[in-house]
């Protein structure tokens, strides 16, 4: 973590398992790419966004996010970018999509 958190005990962790349609892999690898650079760019309550691609199956994606805190998160699901990307570009060409979401304990 780089940024500053006031309270480390605040931060809000986000891992997200997804899944996406067959032929749809390269299409949600590309709009990951395109929402981690905006959450970098217009996001100072993130503290990683970081996305995976498994290499055995293509379409299985892991997300893991931190936050400052949940407040941030929340932020972060209502800007222009989460849901014109996420929301109305990914979710359509994903067949499963989960999400959990911790706290640290150290």
């Amino acid at each position: 973590m780089s940024k500053q958190v006031a309270n480390p005990a605040d931060v809000y962790c986000v891992a997200a398992e997804w899944r996406a349609q067959a032929g749809q892999e390269k299409r949600v690898a590309q709009l990951l790419l395109k929402i981690a650079v905006a959450v970098e760019q217009h996001e100072p309550g993130n503290l990683q966004y970081t996305a995976h691609q498994d290499p055995v199956e293509p379409g299985h994606f892991f997300l893991y996010e931190q936050y400052i805190n949940k407040e941030a998160f929340e932020a972060h699901r209502q800007t222009a970018h989460y849901q014109e990307i996420v929301i109305n570009q990914i979710v359509p060409l994903l067949t499963e999509r989960k999400v959990f979401f911790y706290l640290p304990l150290v």
